[in-house]
């Protein structure tokens, strides 16, 4: 299963979550708990929906892992992915990565 690990707390995942969907273009945030979350893909077009689970785990006090799953669906049908991150997912992962990285300079 895709995942990153993040230097922040559990407590403040959520807060990273919300900023790192927000920067990523044609993301959606359906729901963000304080242990897991669900991000869809923004389409006009209904033949396709793209769907990440994410789930928020401790690693430590200062670290944290967030793991991700997607689902495709439309109208075609529901296929699910055991182990795969779709584009959609994986920006997020990335600008969780990317957000929660030490700044230098």
């Amino acid at each position: 299963m895709p995942q990153v690990v993040v230097g922040v707390p559990f407590t403040e995942v959520p807060e990273l979550f919300r900023q790192a969907v927000h920067a990523v273009q044609g993301a959606t945030l359906i729901e963000v708990l304080e242990d897991r979350a669900l991000v869809g893909r923004r389409t006009t077009f209904a033949a396709r929906s793209e769907t990440t689970r994410f789930t928020f785990h401790a690693r430590s006090e200062t670290t944290s892992e967030i793991r991700a799953e997607s689902t495709n669906g439309g109208v075609f049908g529901v296929a699910s992915y055991p182990g795969i991150v779709l584009e959609i997912g994986r920006a997020v992962l990335n600008e969780l990565e990317r957000a929660a990285a030490p700044k230098h300079g």
